[in-house]
């Protein structure tokens, strides 16, 4: 789902008691389902000019970032984090894009 940043700061509020806008929410449901992904697009059309980035690639980013929490990954800890990112890497190198994680230029 695309929203707003009004509106993904009101989920992240509501569900992780967090007062402020974010790039993505991941809600896990029952399965056969994995769950939903919630995009702000202004947090995200932000990012994009901060960071140099192009829409493509770091939408792709965002969307396996989010499935990749709905699988119960987290970034939790600095183990789990290293997890989670390599794995981000490794299918957006599959995917023919850069490690989502180093500085663009």
């Amino acid at each position: 789902m695309l929203t707003s940043n009004k509106n993904i700061a009101a989920l992240n509020k509501k569900f992780r008691n967090i007062d402020k806008a974010t790039n993505i929410l991941s809600f896990k449901s029952e399965k056969p389902h994995l769950g939903d992904i919630v995009l702000s697009y202004e947090y995200i059309s932000a990012e994009l000019v901060q960071q140099r980035k192009n829409l493509d690639e770091h939408l792709s980013h965002l969307i396996i970032h989010g499935i990749l929490h709905l699988l119960d990954f987290d970034h939790e800890n600095d183990t789990n984090a290293f997890e989670m990112e390599e794995i981000e890497i490794n299918i957006m190198s599959n995917l023919g894009y850069k490690d989502p994680y180093l500085l663009h230029e």
